[in-house]
């Protein structure tokens, strides 16, 4: 793995495992057995690093979005399984989310022109559950905004509000955020497949 790389790499885990703001370039340079010199040669701070990982979460969930014209619903399921996954492959960025983007206008700017993005995949991917008998479509243009904002909140804000309430986020807080996500997704959903839906998330609900 080239030294670049794994700077990346051994950031986010300390950044994970203590959060960013407890984590100084100092830190990063002990855990790797670097000079400080070398360090910098890639990265000018901190926040340069941070910027690379959001690159790297940008890349990640680029690569989840089908390609095709329909969508089974075990399909659907691991696409919503791999979200959360990545968003606890980098809890740091999401666990202290407005923090970051308020410390740093160059993060912020980029975050906001991923969201404009996503929002595009996410028409895309409501699409193709509408064309595969999976969703309704809303009912009006409004409604569909407020839903893709509601479901944004309940993703990329998921883990900072579990960390809101609790000292930790644990693997098993991708269940939570799954669950979340159907039941705001539910009412939208076509009867005959809401039972699939919750049979695979481990729900027992009517």
């Amino acid at each position: 793995m080239k030294l670049r790389d794994r700077i990346i790499e051994t950031s986010i885990e300390l950044f994970n495992l203590e959060g960013a703001h407890k984590i100084s370039t100092n830190h990063i340079i002990d855990a790797l057995g670097i000079s400080p010199g070398t360090l910098y040669y890639h990265f000018r701070n901190r926040e340069e690093i941070i910027r690379e990982i959001f690159e790297k979460i940008i890349t990640d969930f680029n690569g989840i979005y089908p390609s095709g014209d329909v969508l089974t619903v075990q399909e659907s399921l691991k696409i919503l399984e791999t979200v959360y996954s990545l968003f606890y492959k980098y809890r740091f960025f999401y666990r202290d989310i407005s923090i970051l983007l308020s410390r740093d206008p160059l993060l912020r700017e980029r975050y906001i022109e991923n969201r404009i993005q996503r929002f595009r995949q996410q028409e895309f991917l409501f699409d193709m559950m509408i064309r595969s008998g999976i969703m309704r479509r809303p009912d009006s243009l409004i409604e569909q905004e407020n839903l893709m904002d509601n479901l944004w909140m309940v993703t990329d804000f998921w883990f900072s509000y579990v960390q809101s309430s609790r000292d930790s986020i644990t693997e098993k807080d991708i269940a939570g955020g799954i669950e979340h996500y159907f039941y705001m997704l539910k009412p939208y959903l076509e009867p005959s497949v809401v039972r699939e839906f919750e049979q695979n998330i481990g729900q027992e609900t009517a």
